[in-house]
C-alpha cells in the first residue's frame, strides 16, 4: 500500500514539473548575447482595449542571461509587457530582476510610454510573435 501511495505521489509531482516546463515557451534567442527570451504561454492576454490603445497582448516574458565575464552572476528578469499589435508599438508594465536567485530590482510602470518597435530587433520578434497569435 505504501509502495501505492509513493508511486501516485512522484507521478503526480512528475506531471506538474512537466506542466511547468512547458508553461514557458522559447522565442529569442540572440546570437551577440548570452541571453534567452521565454513567454508564459499560460498568462498571455488578449485585449480589445488597454489604456489609449487597441488590439493589444499583454505578455509574461523570462529573460535569462549567462555570464559573460569572469565574476558575473546569472541574471533572471522577468517583465510584464503590453504589445500593440495595430500600431507596432510595445510598453513595459513591470520588471522584476533576480540575480542568482536573489531579487535586485522590483518596479511597476503606471504612466504611459508606449515605445515603436524597430525593426531587426528582439522587439520585432516578439511583435511578430504577438501578431501570429
Amino acid at each position: 500500500m505504501k509502495r501505492i501511495v509513493f508511486l501516485i505521489l512522484l507521478l503526480s509531482s512528475s506531471i506538474f514539473a512537466m506542466a511547468q516546463k512547458s508553461r514557458w515557451k522559447l522565442i529569442i534567442t540572440p546570437d551577440t548575447v548570452k541571453e534567452k527570451i521565454y513567454v508564459d504561454t499560460t498568462r498571455t492576454q488578449k485585449m480589445e482595449r488597454f489604456d489609449i490603445h487597441k488590439n493589444v497582448i499583454i505578455l509574461w516574458l523570462k529573460i535569462l542571461s549567462s555570464p559573460i565575464k569572469k565574476g558575473e552572476y546569472v541574471q533572471e528578469t522577468d517583465e510584464k509587457i503590453a504589445v500593440d499589435v495595430a500600431a507596432n508599438q510595445l510598453e513595459i508594465k513591470a520588471i522584476l530582476k533576480k540575480s542568482s536567485g536573489v531579487e535586485i530590482e522590483r518596479n511597476q510602470f503606471e504612466v504611459f510610454k508606449w515605445d515603436d518597435v524597430f525593426p531587426e530587433t528582439k522587439e520585432e520578434i516578439l511583435l511578430l510573435y504577438c501578431k501570429s497569435l
